[in-house]
């Protein structure tokens, strides 16, 4: 996980299915108003 200058911190972490197929995901923490907001996206191509 790295932090970013804007105080959001972005993970990527990576998953395997059921099937064998990696899937890639990015998990973004974006702190706004006194909580962290959390959004999660797929890089899978």
């Amino acid at each position: 996980m790295r932090v970013n200058a804007d105080d959001s911190a972005t993970a990527t972490f990576a998953l395997v299915d059921e099937s064998g197929r990696n899937s890639s995901w990015r998990a973004t923490l974006l702190k706004s108003h006194k909580r962290w907001l959390i959004a999660i996206t797929s890089e899978t191509k």
